[in-house]
């Protein structure tokens, strides 16, 4: 008799492309015939990933997710600095490759911080983004969900990866945050975002996009589902479906997870954050039991912060692309996800 799977809901960071899997989960749940917070019994998200699975976790559908970047979007991405382009304010115009890098890691400090010479290499001011996440998750804190969730971030000032859970939130109200600082601190995207200033674990952290360590964070799934369940979640109950925001073919290493971590001069950190959840959520689970659904498409490609119209419908056609080259592999994620 096969045991009541465990299952983990884990969704990619890549801004405007989080349409994409929020299209995906809504047809997950238009074929399950259940709302998606009662799928899962764990959510993890990496920045626009975090943001969609926050929502699921307190019970907003998928179908409405889905709309999330069409109503908001020119909220969040519409205002930028004025000056020059972000575009030379990182890299110049140089078309070399190697000088392009070594100019971007002489001003990456910016993106921990601000460099006041390179503008703080903050595109976007929070302000819009801030009032969005507000609106959506109100004062609703990270113990108050109704599906427990884990959150990438990174802390700047101890340089190292962290996890805002619900867990820890629910053990010790000093690592409870309201939601919308969780958002927050996941998204916020260096070159993009300045980094969110917030008191978590009794200190105050600067915290950057969780992209930075696990753009991809089903091995944080993997490590959450068995902290939660003492142990208990094994590879032969676990079902874990991965959502990616796609991918341009032909891009190199860089760009082709189309976050801002193509700014990176370190190629062994960006290799970590975009593979290294899948590769270890493949190697502890067996086929049948984990489900990654990405996109690799040239309508993808593009700015992860352009929300126009055409982007999004871009976006739109490339997913229900892979919902019909998929479906039979849909069905039997959704078949594991019901069972039991």
């Amino acid at each position: 008799m096969n045991a009541h799977p465990f299952r983990v809901l884990c969704i990619d960071g890549g801004g405007v492309r989080g349409h994409l899997p929020a299209l995906l989960l809504a047809e997950i749940e238009r074929r399950a015939g259940r709302p998606a917070d009662e799928l899962f019994d764990l959510i993890v998200g990496t920045s626009t990933g975090g943001i969609i699975g926050i929502g699921v976790a307190i019970g907003i559908e998928a179908c409405e997710l889905a709309q999330f970047y069409p109503r908001v979007g020119r909220r969040i991405f519409g205002g930028s600095h004025a000056g020059i382009p972000q575009s030379k304010r990182l890299f110049g115009s140089v078309a070399d490759l190697a000088e392009r890098l070594d100019r971007a890691s002489r001003h990456i400090g910016a993106s921990f911080g601000g460099n006041p010479a390179m503008d703080g290499n903050s595109k976007h001011r929070p302000d819009g983004l801030e009032a969005v996440l507000r609106e959506v998750f109100g004062d609703l804190r990270l113990a108050q969900v109704t599906t427990p969730l884990a959150i990438t971030t990174f802390d700047t000032a101890a340089a190292m990866p962290v996890v805002l859970a619900s867990r820890d939130a629910v053990a010790d109200p000093m690592f409870d945050l309201t939601l919308r600082d969780v958002a927050r601190a996941t998204c916020a995207a260096p070159t993009f975002f300045p980094p969110a200033t917030i008191t978590w674990g009794g200190a105050q952290r600067s915290f950057v996009d969780g992209g930075m360590w696990a753009n991809n964070p089903a091995a944080v799934g993997l490590s959450e589902a068995l902290a939660l369940t003492g142990g208990r979640a094994s590879a032969d109950t676990i079902c874990l479906v991965s959502l990616g925001t796609g991918a341009a073919p032909g891009s190199s290493l860089l760009d082709q997870n189309g976050t801002w971590l193509g700014a990176a001069h370190d190629l062994a950190g960006l290799a970590t954050s975009v593979w290294a959840g899948e590769l270890l959520a493949r190697r502890a689970l067996a086929a049948s039991r984990f489900h990654r659904f990405q996109v690799v498409d040239a309508r993808l490609a593009g700015a992860m912060d352009d929300p126009s119209r055409e982007r999004l419908d871009a976006l739109g056609r490339a997913a229900q692309q892979l919902i019909t080259d998929r479906s039979d592999d849909l069905d039997a994620a959704i078949a594991q996800l019901t069972s039991g």
